[in-house]
């Protein structure tokens, strides 16, 4: 192996040990991003025999997602989020942590038009979303990020959607 293959090889690693794992999801007004990194990792439990239970329990994953679901921007919009999915994902740093993936429903129409939600087109009801928050074994959530869409993109993607529904 060459010294200048050698080097790339060490690079590489080096660099996938420092690199942070980002979630992003995407809503009608803009996107979440959290990141997992070795930092967000360090002094988390540690779980090594997979043939026992993890060090946290999935109810527990269950409701710290959705405690820091409950301080999200938009997390009150016309929907209801639901579970659906819980899984434990590897780092490689030989940690473990949750990602709790909640979907958007429709929140249910009055039986009157007293208080309806709707009046034509609104991007929360046209589709469902997904938001995945990561859980450490320790029961914490890392920093969740909002980015917001300008004016501008946010009228593109209604036009875009707009001639999809055509």
């Amino acid at each position: 192996m060459s010294k200048r293959t050698s080097l790339t090889c060490a690079i590489v690693l080096i660099a996938s040990t420092l690199s942070a794992e980002e979630f992003r999801s995407d809503v009608p007004s803009g996107h979440y991003t959290c990141n997992v990194t070795s930092e967000t990792l360090n002094g988390t439990p540690q779980w090594h025999d997979i043939a026992s239970e993890p060090p946290l329990a999935i109810q527990d994953a269950i409701q710290a997602a959705s405690k820091k679901l409950k301080t999200l921007k938009d997390s009150d919009a016309p929907v209801i989020w639901r579970v659906r999915n819980v899984s434990l994902k590897w780092n490689h740093d030989d940690s473990w942590f949750y990602i709790v993936t909640f979907k958007s429903t429709k929140k249910p129409e009055p039986k009157s038009d007293v208080g309806r939600l709707t009046s034509g087109y609104h991007p929360w009801l046209s589709n469902s979303y997904d938001l995945q928050i990561p859980v450490m074994l320790n029961g914490q959530v890392p920093t969740i990020a909002y980015h917001s869409h300008t004016v501008d993109m946010t009228e593109l993607l209604e036009s875009l959607e707009a001639t999809d529904d055509r």
